[in-house]
């Protein structure tokens, strides 16, 4: 799920607001985009939460949580430092 949004994010929202502000006729297709994103992101959060997916696991071993962690720290950390640091 994060995976999607830092894609949706990253790779379509911020480059086309990029190129919105620079020619303003694309202003609609951008929050046309924008919206949709939202929708069906919030659709696929609906759909998980419909079927129990919120829950925590019966069984996950160190290794699974550790690797979460893990990927979550890196993904923050690197989220971080190109936005801070660009």
């Amino acid at each position: 799920m994060a995976s999607m949004a830092l894609l949706a994010t990253f790779g379509i929202i911020v480059p086309l607001g990029r190129a919105a502000r620079a020619n303003p006729a694309l202003f609609t297709s951008y929050r046309g985009i924008l919206l949709a994103l939202v929708a069906i992101y919030g659709y696929m959060l609906t759909e998980l939460g419909h079927y129990g997916i919120y829950q925590p696991p019966k069984y996950t071993t160190r290794s699974e949580k550790l690797f979460c962690i893990v990927t979550v720290l890196v993904v923050v950390g690197l989220a971080a430092r190109w936005w801070l640091f660009r």
